[in-house]
């Protein structure tokens, strides 16, 4: 027993080969390959009574019989511990229900080995149609180039069959005095190993490649040097390939990896109650037909979603935030805190800004998100890209009164009607308003039914146009693009914005002027506003004598209507012979 320790120690780890870059045993030749052998209970006794008589290390004896280390030392201790009936041959119990393969005859195995010499197609491909592995089908290859169709019978010189024709006799050691195993051959073909994908050998050309080009850049990797080796030389070699070579001659030194940086997880939040935390943040989008760009700024309720207040301006100076909430406390009331960014809107990097001193004079407290970080306020983000989504892309507003117009509509939709993911399927009311039933009936109860089909539908617009015939000359007044254009016979004579005829225009709309003009200087604009138009050119009245284009002006139409400019019955002595209005 304390021999079988020692032994086991000094060749628990190995195999019957020497390791590489080991030399072999002196005196010792190399053992023939043996081929599947499975070893019967007699065959194990008389491996271990040689080991034990032959005074030999473990590592040489394994090597002079084609035995790995591991095998006669799980012998040995199955021996020791349980006799003869610890080397019995047990059942796979991974196959508890025995061989699952059926067995081939030889004449089925030689008509596997010939179809596939015929088809050429790779033998994974073959095998695969065959319904057997790579390993079966390259073994028939090779008996029926060593042997014949004979080899291809069970036992006839594959070594995996006991008894007197193909193994060694009960109580004879294998390799102990005459044995039967088949002598090595001295090379085999190439075709006829199988191929492993990535565990392929490669040809020794391919190999004096990599070997070169790593010690030409040694800084290069294992991508680099399989694409010096493609490009320049037309090789095909896989990474792995390349790293096995590499290390095979000790060239591979792979930088060490860095750890890699684990992302944080998101921090969501949500306050408890409606009106604890209102968040705001300021975008712009660009309306259509003047290609301008336009600020929209709104508060929004942490709890619900719930939209306050909204302003959407042309301009993003302070003043449209502060209007924005002083709309919203005035509708529902104040808040506890609200959460913005560190927009100048909201914060100033020196002193106090407008809308923080207003907030402080409120009691209202003020929460800034961190800077360059926009998920704090991550629910008005992705409401910026839902209005983009769902109403700016869509319709592409052409002024800025039809955008407030639509999205207006919108976001009552959004509000009373629009589902929510984040609030598990409940629209924003839902939330907001709770037991407060009343209001938000009274709210929902003063919106149209199609609050998304009035955002999205087209506008409608009150034509205007006024043609007839003066003197002679046929003469047409209509709207085009908030202007007023003036044609006699076709051409174009003159073109007045609708803002100096008194009309509303879209571009009236756009709050440009400045919010401290004075009162002198309102009332001068007022009547400049106020004065007629005067047309250039001149005009022919109903007696033949020439006029200035102003009074005529006048006198073919004056005053403004809702749907355009009509003729008042005095004016028909002036030449118009036929009036119309569209």
């Amino acid at each position: 027993m304390e021999s079988f320790q020692q032994s086991s120690r000094a060749g628990a780890v190995g195999r019957g080969e020497p390791r590489r870059g080991e030399a072999r045993p002196t005196g010792v030749a190399p053992a023939p390959r043996r081929e599947s052998l499975r070893y019967s209970a007699g065959d194990k006794l008389a491996l271990i009574r040689a080991y034990e008589a032959s005074e030999q290390e473990m590592r040489v004896f394994c090597a002079g019989h084609g035995l790995s280390t591991a095998s006669l030392c799980t012998w040995r201790r199955q021996y020791a511990a349980h006799g003869d009936a610890g080397l019995a041959p047990r059942r796979n119990p991974r196959n508890a229900r025995g061989r699952k393969g059926r067995r081939f005859t030889p004449e089925e195995r030689l008509a596997a080995v010939a179809a596939f010499e015929r088809s050429g197609v790779t033998q994974q491909v073959f095998a695969k149609r065959w319904g057997v592995s790579v390993s079966t089908l390259c073994k028939w290859r090779r008996r029926l180039a060593q042997g014949g169709a004979r080899a291809l019978v069970d036992g006839a010189g594959s070594g995996s069959s006991s008894g007197p024709a193909g193994g060694p006799q009960p109580g004879e050691a294998p390799g102990v005095g005459s044995s039967s195993r088949p002598e090595p051959c001295e090379a085999r073909e190439p075709l006829l190993q199988p191929r492993r994908g990535p565990g392929r050998r490669i040809a020794a050309s391919t190999e004096a490649a990599i070997v070169a080009a790593k010690r030409e850049q040694p800084r290069a990797g294992l991508k680099r040097i399989r694409d010096l080796l493609r490009r320049f030389l037309g090789l095909s070699v896989s990474t792995g390939a390349v790293r096995r070579v590499l290390k095979d001659h000790g060239l591979h030194d792979p930088d060490p990896r860095k750890p890699r940086k684990r992302r944080p997880l998101p921090r969501r939040f949500e306050r408890a109650r409606p009106g604890q935390l209102w968040q705001s943040d300021i975008t712009s989008y660009v309306l259509a037909r003047p290609g301008r760009r336009v600020y929209l700024t709104l508060f929004l309720d942490d709890h619900s979603r719930y939209i306050v207040s909204w302003r959407l301006l042309a301009h993003q100076r302070n003043e449209l935030v502060l209007e924005a909430l002083e709309e919203g406390l005035l509708r529902y009331g104040k808040p506890t805190e609200i959460l913005t960014d560190r927009g100048p809107q909201y914060h100033s990097w020196r002193g106090r800004s407008a809308f923080r001193k207003r907030l402080e004079h409120l009691g209202i407290g003020h929460v800034l998100a961190a800077a360059r970080h926009p998920q704090t306020v991550g629910k008005c983000e992705r409401l910026w890209k839902t209005i983009s989504e769902e109403l700016w892309e869509r319709v592409r507003p052409d002024d800025l009164s039809e955008a407030q117009r639509r999205l207006g509509h919108w976001i009552a939709h959004y509000n009373f009607f629009r589902p929510h993911q984040g609030i598990d399927g409940c629209v924003p009311a839902d939330r907001f308003f709770g037991a407060e039933s009343e209001l938000r009936t009274t709210l929902s109860g003063s919106l149209s039914g199609d609050e998304l089909g009035l955002a999205l539908g087209d506008p409608v617009r009150q034509p205007v146009y006024l043609f007839g015939r003066i003197g002679g000359r046929s003469v047409s007044l209509h709207g085009e693009g908030g202007q007023l254009v003036l044609e006699t016979d076709g051409e174009p004579v003159a073109r007045v914005p609708l803002a100096q005829m008194g009309m509303p225009s879209p571009d009236a709309a756009l709050p440009d002027e400045d919010p401290k003009e004075s009162h002198d200087e309102q009332g001068q604009r007022a009547e400049s506003l106020s004065e007629p138009p005067c047309f250039p050119g001149r005009d022919v009245d109903a007696g033949g004598a020439e006029r200035g284009g102003c009074g005529a002006a006048q006198g073919s139409a004056s005053g403004p209507q809702a749907d355009g400019f009509s003729p008042h019955p005095e004016d028909a002595g002036a030449g118009a012979g036929a009036v119309g209005v569209g």
